[in-house]
């Protein structure tokens, strides 16, 4: 079991590069990337997406870059078009001005775009480098997930302990279940006719709830949703959207004893069965 919860952070300096690479994450339902990068690795985010979408299945991650090249190489050029367009913007300036003024080379020099400088970038040089540091942020970033991971993997396994216990207590009540129901009904008619009770109709009414309250056919289910959760939270992939499936049906089942219990110690085990289905899904929603 892995978190969606996760942060990793490498970084290097040598004399030629300074560099770090972070990747940070949150949980989100489906896989989402976003990539901070400089421009001038700009033609790496597509490496770096397939890099991560093979190894994280689900959640919001973010990766950021930083580099500096010190030994980067700069060429310069001139902007040919622009020096003629602003020299005779200029003249024609000094004309309409009136003034007999030449235009000089450091009037030109204060405009933008004449010369432009920029930087030759090598993207496999660049990545060379990048390479490892993406490798050991991106382990520490797996470690931290699945460190988190087995923290809520420990406390969905104390929940599940918890619930089958109340379960186990559930099914305690199930042999005295018609006894129970049998007393119910002739107290409520006994309350309304007295002692003018006829028993076959109070057979029929017994009869009648009995099959409308039976709960075997929900514990049942519920084993066996249990079973499969505890095989599946144990396992490795992409299991938070499955388990939270799961407790969907863990409070299906629940729901429905309840409405079909007549006895006061099932209700209280269905309430904190159901309170156990509320904190497993929370901790569910950040499981990768």
């Amino acid at each position: 079991m892995k978190s969606m919860t996760g942060f990793g952070f490498a970084e290097k300096v040598t004399a030629e590069w300074a560099a770090s690479v972070e990747f940070k994450s949150y949980n989100n339902r489906y896989l989402e990337l976003e990539f901070n990068l400089p421009s001038a690795l700009s033609k790496l985010e597509e490496r770096l997406r397939r890099y991560v979408s093979e190894r994280v299945l689900r959640g919001r991650v973010d990766v950021y870059v930083r580099l500096r090249d010190f030994t980067e190489t700069v060429e310069v050029g001139v902007n040919g078009e622009a020096v003629k367009a602003n020299a005779a913007a200029l003249r024609r300036v000094v004309e309409l001005a009136g003034l007999d003024e030449p235009v000089h080379l450091s009037h030109l020099l204060r405009l933008e775009g004449i010369i432009k400088s920029y930087s030759v970038a090598d993207i496999e040089r660049y990545w060379s480098f990048l390479e490892p540091l993406v490798e050991e942020s991106f382990t520490r970033f797996d470690e931290s997930r699945r460190t988190e991971g087995a923290n809520t993997e420990a406390v969905v396994g104390k929940l599940l302990d918890d619930f089958e216990r109340e379960l186990g207590k559930i099914k305690l009540q199930e042999p005295a279940y018609k006894e129970k129901i049998t007393a119910f009904v002739r107290d409520r008619f006994h309350e309304v006719l007295g002692n003018e009770v006829a028993e076959n109709r109070v057979m029929e009414e017994i009869a009648v709830l009995f099959l409308k309250s039976d709960i075997h056919e929900e514990i049942a289910r519920l084993d066996s949703h249990l079973s499969s959760f505890r095989a599946m939270y144990a396992g490795e992939g992409a299991v938070g959207k499955k388990l939270d499936f799961f407790c969907q049906e863990l409070g299906r089942e629940v729901n429905t004893i309840g409405a079909k219990s007549y006895v006061t110690e099932v209700n209280t085990s269905v309430i904190e069965c159901k309170e156990t289905i509320e904190r497993l899904r929370e901790l569910l929603r950040n499981v990768e």
